[in-house]
């Protein structure tokens, strides 16, 4: 019975990896969808908000699709569980809008690893919010992430203007041309409407309100609310946030500058995010949420080779540098929490300090030992041992 239930479970885990690793690529294929609409059209005011909506509105219906044909319901049965999940919905949207606009500017691979920063931030609000354990181990990791963050916003403090210069040419702006700066007839660069800086910026601050998502789901998780339900909040709110924030900076809906082929691929790629987001809603379903999010990263390699194929972007040296140093920071906070290395390292050094002491001990028992049994040598070698002398002074 154990045997059976052991083989269910090992099942239930690789199914969860399946999916999560999955999720990765649609998650991948879809930002880049929206990244090749956003460089093919650099003339075009095409806003965050109104790529979320549609995508929001594909979202809605399928999901709402998916809950009839169950017959479930949205309403938790609950107002407090049912305020905090349109909150949760609301920092998933905003999240979006934060990394779309970072995606405008920064190549595919880099502004979805800085994305990826979110469980840094998750950890420390871990700690703020739900007084989870401080842990050493993953704040030092944490903070080194940052510098790879670094490497990617501004790399002419790690790396010489000559490292630069004989990496792979115009990669950082250019996009359908590998060769060419220049995008159907307007520099990327000069097009884009805010700086390298500032992009990283937003893709900050779409790891952070990601990480608040996150903490809000981890929350709701102890009422049992099931993945399904949980999808159609973020699709409800994107219904109606982003047309008011829209609104509110004054920007018009761009429906006639976009061609029809543009607009099958907005809809495939908010077809490709839906499926992202119930594959990863099911991966955690199936398996730990640790596993399941360390194979989310493959995430971050299917975005490179989308920057390849479809964005022919090669990264460059200091992007790939940045790449690495965060998925290895992250990959090191997703196994500390799986396998307890903090705890295991420490107990290692505990148990080894436990043997110098315990060997520290026995030589100087030992050396007690000795002294005494050299001490009862010297008495039994003395002629005058246990007698009573009696010395007369003349």
């Amino acid at each position: 019975m154990t045997e059976k239930n052991n083989n269910k479970s090992l099942k239930r885990n690789l199914i969860g990896l399946t999916c999560g690793g999955s999720a990765g690529l649609f998650y991948a294929l879809g930002n880049a969808l929206i990244q090749y609409i956003y460089r093919q059209n650099p003339h075009v005011d095409l806003s965050e908000d109104q790529v979320i909506f549609v995508r929001s509105v594909i979202q809605f219906v399928m999901i709402g699709a998916i809950l009839l044909w169950k017959q479930m319901s949205p309403w938790t049965g609950s107002w407090k569980m049912f305020g905090r999940l349109w909150f949760m919905g609301m920092t998933k949207v905003i999240s979006l809008t934060f990394f779309y606009r970072a995606l405008r500017v920064l190549p595919l691979g880099d502004a979805t690893v800085i994305l990826f920063t979110n469980p840094v931030f998750t950890l420390f609000l871990g700690i703020i919010f739900l007084n989870e354990a401080r842990s050493a181990f993953n704040i030092i990791f944490g903070l080194v992430s940052f510098l790879g963050v670094a490497i990617i916003a501004d790399p002419k403090l790690f790396f010489s203007e000559q490292t630069l210069l004989n990496g792979p040419s115009n990669t950082t702006m250019t996009s359908i041309n590998a060769t060419s700066p220049v995008l159907n007839g307007t520099n990327i660069e000069e097009a884009a409407p805010y700086s390298h800086i500032v992009a990283v910026g937003f893709g900050l601050m779409g790891a952070i309100m990601l990480s608040l998502y996150m903490v809000i789901l981890k929350y709701n998780t102890s009422d049992k609310v099931d993945f399904r339900v949980a999808l159609f909040y973020p699709s409800m709110c994107g219904l109606w946030l982003p047309p008011i924030v829209q609104a509110v900076e004054q920007r018009p809906f761009e429906w006639n500058q976009l061609t029809y082929d543009f607009w099958l691929i907005m809809l495939a790629g908010a077809v490709s995010y839906f499926i992202a987001m119930f594959l990863m809603a099911y991966a955690l379903y199936m398996a730990e949420a640790g596993p399941a999010a360390l194979v989310r990263n493959a995430e971050v390699i299917f975005a490179l080779i989308f920057e390849v194929v479809i964005m022919q972007q090669i990264p460059m040296l200091f992007s790939i540098a940045g790449v690495v140093l965060i998925l290895w920071c992250t990959s090191m906070i997703v196994f500390n929490r799986i396998f307890s290395l903090e705890q295991k390292i420490c107990q290692k050094c505990c148990k080894r300090n436990t043997i110098d002491d315990t060997l520290t001990v026995s030589i100087i028992e030992s050396e007690i030992e000795n002294t005494g049994k050299e001490a009862n040598e010297d008495t039994s070698l003395n002629p005058t041992d246990g007698k009573n002398i009696t010395y007369t002074r003349f």
